[in-house]
């Protein structure tokens, strides 16, 4: 920025003066990973299974781990699943102010869903959704909300004893 103040008196002075700004790109980024486990669970743990095999209505518990992986918090984080709930979606804090957030690099469960398996096979969706938030939990307003989904499932299976028997 240059400025010349013409009341100056001569020799006429120039003032000059330089500033620099500095962007920090954010990045937020989210991701589910959703598993099966036989029976039916009140919490959840992370080594099940993407499918397991079963016979109808047999009972299984869908779990739901959720990461920030981004370099930014991510607040009104929910779950849905299509199958389980359909579009009801799961918080994953205990409904106290903040628990519904996460910080980068946090892992959070959403309640589990105990179900019966789908007699058709079908795989259910999760997919998770988080809003990027400043350090005082205000919207980002030129971030969008991150989104991931992932799929587990029960294949049915039928179980019989075919015999075939014949005179001769």
């Amino acid at each position: 920025i240059s400025v010349n103040d013409q009341d100056v008196p001569y020799p006429q002075a120039s003032v000059t003066d330089t500033d620099s700004a500095h962007v920090t790109e954010k990045k937020p980024e989210i991701e589910i990973m959703k598993t099966v486990h036989w029976g039916l669970h009140e919490s959840c743990v992370v080594d099940g299974k993407e499918m397991v095999y079963g016979s109808q209505d047999d009972a299984v518990t869908y779990c739901y781990r959720v990461t920030n992986f981004g370099d930014t918090k991510l607040c009104d984080v929910k779950v849905t699943d299509n199958l389980v709930g359909g579009t009801d979606a799961m918080g994953i804090g205990d409904g106290t102010s903040g628990s519904d957030c996460l910080e980068p690099n946090e892992v959070k469960f959403a309640p589990p869903s105990k179900t019966t398996i789908c007699p058709n096979g079908e795989d259910t969706l999760a997919t998770v959704e988080g809003n990027p938030v400043d350090d005082a939990d205000m919207d980002i307003p030129d971030l969008a909300n991150v989104s991931d989904s992932d799929n587990a499932g029960v294949e049915p299976v039928t179980t019989g004893i075919k015999i075939s028997k014949s005179v001769r």
